[in-house]
């Protein structure tokens, strides 16, 4: 989610332009620590009212500084009187280690929340919640340019993930069933306690009658670089199932610092899925394997169904899989951009790259740390895993 040193074996190299005097240099900010974040919750709801919740929370570092994976599950499944799994809902979030992992994204974050119910009076509410902190500082060796001078940092916030709605054979109102994704990035400044939101974006996909799924967006995600999927009547067994891909998108954000002040940068990414008692479902997955979606299907409507919906998502993402905004946008589009006041480094002074010992690495979404322009902040499950 941060930063990536470049490298040259295939992983996605990560530039910090910085223009001077008709000169560029590659550059890097220090992150000096990060800490996270995950929880998980799910209530039940028994005719309309909220009854029991199951919550479970995670944070790094808690005590100790090696426990990493973050992994908070929480959940309730529901049988019948002869066994027969009858509601499920589930949330699960993860948050993997970021530093030095192999290929393109560190993946640290992993987002489920789901839910199924063929019972005529229960229904969940399910969340998955993610949030990473990092703090930060652009040093005079690492930008070329002299203490306090101000920039602006241009970076890109990577996410990736599915929403969809289904309902069983026969029900097409999807009214009440909804999934929704949310992030932010905020910037905050330690010395004065000044906190500003730099990024947000949110997107809904909610049920409405006659087997419609209404699509909005907030913020700064377009409902155009999303591609909805109807593939009501694809799976036996399922009657609605309507689906939204989020494809490999870069969410462009900037913020405004000075050369060798120590910011942080929190980055939070959540998903809801929220359904219907009587024979209706509602599901996210960001950064994790749509089997897990898939099996909770399976697990309430049959192993059957969970193949054939698991099967359907997959030829629908294989074909509807290409990025709308290329995974990493062009070097010329990731920049510090030296604003009026700022000076250059006396002359003979190289701009140095300067990394955290232990921090560097493909540490650079779609989780934190924008900071740097450079792969930018949040890489949210840019290995495609469907």
């Amino acid at each position: 989610m941060l930063t990536q040193r470049p490298t040259r074996n295939g992983r996605r190299m990560c530039w910090l332009l910085v223009g001077l005097a008709g000169w560029c240099v590659p550059a890097f900010g220090d992150v000096q620590e990060f800490t996270a974040t995950v929880k998980s919750e799910v209530t039940e709801i028994h005719g309309g009212q909220p009854g029991d919740s199951d919550v479970a929370t995670e944070t790094f570092p808690a005590g100790s500084t090696s426990n990493l994976p973050l992994i908070a599950e929480a959940g309730f499944v529901h049988e019948d009187s002869a066994g027969t799994v009858i509601a499920s809902g589930q949330a699960a979030t993860v948050f993997s280690d970021p530093r030095n992992r192999p290929g393109a994204s560190p993946e640290e974050f992993g987002l489920t929340a789901a839910a199924f119910s063929m019972d005529a009076s229960l229904s969940h509410e399910t969340l998955s919640h993610a949030t990473e902190t990092r703090t930060i500082v652009f040093t005079p060796l690492n930008v070329g340019l002299t203490p306090d001078s101000p920039i602006e940092a241009r970076s890109w916030f990577f996410v990736d993930g599915l929403l969809v709605l289904w309902a069983n054979e026969g029900f097409e109102d999807l009214s009440g069933v909804t999934s929704r994704v949310r992030l932010t990035v905020k910037l905050e400044r330690p010395e004065t306690g000044e906190t500003t939101t730099v990024l947000e974006a949110s997107i809904d996909l909610t049920g409405g009658e006659n087997a419609a799924a209404i699509l909005t967006t907030q913020g700064a995600v377009q409902s155009e670089k999303l591609v909805p999927l109807d593939l009501s009547g694809f799976v036996s067994g399922l009657g609605t199932l309507q689906a939204v891909l989020i494809p490999n998108i870069a969410i462009p954000y900037q913020y405004q610092v000075n050369v060798g002040e120590v910011f942080k940068l929190s980055a939070t990414i959540e998903s809801t899925a929220v359904n219907q008692p009587g024979g209706y479902g509602a599901g996210v997955t960001l950064g994790a394997p749509i089997e897990t979606l898939a099996g909770l299907v399976g697990q309430v409507a049959g192993e059957d169904i969970g193949d054939g919906f698991l099967a359907v998502l997959q030829g629908a993402l294989l074909l509807a899989a290409t990025p709308v905004i290329p995974l990493l946008p062009p070097i010329e589009d990731i920049e510090i951009v030296p604003l009026p006041g700022a000076e250059e480094l006396p002359a003979g002074v190289l701009a140095l790259d300067a990394f955290l010992p232990g921090l560097c690495g493909t540490l650079g979404v779609e989780a934190i740390a924008g900071a740097l322009l450079v792969t930018g902040l949040m890489c949210v499950g840019t290995r495609r895993r469907f």
